[in-house]
Parts: structure tokens; C-alpha cells; sequence
């Protein structure tokens, strides 16, 4: 499995050899599961039904967290190399929501942190 990686503002990046940052088989999976994550419901126009419905779960004035985390759950498990999601945890500290969710996959395990 190969993807192209991004960094930490979610910008593709150059490798050292001046190359397009390019993952495989552990630190691929983990860069398409954060990047399934990060896709909003309908902002992929050639199929609009992927992504997380961030404005029906999360971004609302009560925001609900068990709907969120089934989004979250379902998204990653529809996603080739998942095993199953083995922890989910959350935390809401000065009104910001922050999460780590546990994935075992065909390649070990990955943590990712939202």
C-alpha cells in the first residue's frame, strides 16, 4: 500500500530527496485513515458520500459525541487494511474536543489523534 504523505498542517511535502513524501504499508494506511477522517460529508465531488458529517454530529450548539464517534467508527472501519478499532477516547478541556482512537490493522497497530 503506498499514499502520499502530508505534514503536520496536512500539506503535501518534499522528501529529502526533493521528492514528493511518499508512504507504504503502515505509515500509508495511517496517512488515508487520517486523511478519511479529515474529510468532510459531500467535499469529494466525485463522491459525495464519504466523509464525516462534521456540521450534523460535532459542530453544533450541543454537540453529540455518541453520533460523532459512530461517524468516526464507521469511517475507519470501511477502510482497506482495518482490523477493528480497539480503544476510543475523548476529552472536552476550555471547550476544545480532542480524541485518540486505537486501530489494529493488517500492518499493527496505529493511534491516531484527532
Amino acid at each position: 500500500m503506498w499514499s502520499i504523505l502530508t505534514d503536520a498542517n496536512n500539506d503535501i511535502y518534499l522528501n529529502s530527496k526533493k521528492s514528493i513524501a511518499i508512504g507504504e504499508d503502515k505509515q500509508a494506511l495511517s496517512q488515508i485513515i487520517k486523511n478519511s477522517i479529515l474529510t468532510l460529508l459531500g467535499e469529494i465531488e466525485l463522491d459525495t458520500t464519504k466523509g464525516i458529517p462534521y456540521f450534523d454530529s460535532l459542530f453544533l450548539g450541543i454537540p453529540d459525541l455518541d453520533l460523532f464517534e459512530s461517524y468516526l467508527r464507521n469511517t475507519i472501519k470501511n477502510i482497506d487494511g482495518v482490523i477493528a478499532i480497539t480503544n476510543y477516547i475523548y476529552e472536552i478541556k476550555d471547550n476544545i474536543f480532542r480524541y485518540k482512537i486505537y486501530i489494529q490493522t493488517i500492518y499493527g497497530d496505529i493511534e491516531i489523534n484527532g
